[in-house]
C-alpha cells in the first residue's frame, strides 16, 4: 500500500470514529451509559445492521440482515426505536430492539433515496438527506407531516 492510500485509509478511519466518539461522549456525559452499563455500539453495514457490545470486545450481533445498501443508522433511545436507511431499496425503516428481542420492520418513507439520516429525540422526527434530489425531508416516526426543508435549487435547469 502506497503512503498515500495509507493516509487517505487512515482519514477515513478518522471521519468515521470522530463522530462516534462525539455520540459515545454525549450519551455519557447525559448519563445514558458508563462503562459498568456494557455500553453498546450500533452501526450499519452496506448489509446489515450491527451491535457491539463495548465491555466484551468481539461480541457483535447482527440485528438487521439482507440490506441493499444500508447507508446510515440512529435510534430513539426512549421507545428503543431503531431506524436505517437503505440506499438502494429507496427507503427508511425502524423497527423495536432491547437487546434481546427484534420488533418487525416498519416502513416510514419508500419514494426516497436516503443517504444520511438523524432522529431528533425531542420530537421523535426523522431527517434525511436525499442524494438525487438533492435536498433535505422530515417526517415524524408516526409519517405524518413530511416536509422538505432545504432544497439545492442551484442543481435545477
Amino acid at each position: 500500500m502506497t503512503k498515500r492510500r495509507r493516509i487517505l485509509h487512515a482519514d477515513k478511519i478518522i471521519q468515521n470514529v470522530i463522530p462516534l466518539f462525539c455520540l459515545l461522549m454525549f450519551l455519557q456525559l447525559k448519563g445514558y451509559y458508563s462503562l459498568s452499563n456494557n455500553p453498546l455500539l450500533l452501526y450499519t453495514t452496506t448489509s446489515d445492521i450491527r451491535v457491539a457490545n463495548l465491555s466484551r470486545l468481539g461480541k457483535t450481533n447482527i440485528i438487521v440482515k439482507d440490506l441493499e445498501q444500508g447507508s446510515a443508522v440512529d435510534f430513539i433511545y426512549s421507545k428503543s426505536y431503531i431506524c436505517w436507511s437503505d440506499q438502494t431499496a429507496e427507503l427508511i425503516q425502524c423497527m423495536n430492539y432491547n437487546e434481546s428481542y427484534s420488533g418487525e420492520k416498519k416502513k416510514i418513507i419508500s419514494d426516497s433515496t436516503p443517504t444520511g439520516i438523524a432522529i431528533d429525540w425531542y420530537t421523535d422526527k426523522i431527517y434525511w438527506t436525499d442524494g438525487e434530489k438533492n435536498k433535505i425531508e422530515v417526517i415524524s416516526i408516526e409519517q405524518k407531516h413530511r416536509k422538505s426543508i432545504v432544497l439545492d435549487r442551484s442543481r435545477l435547469g
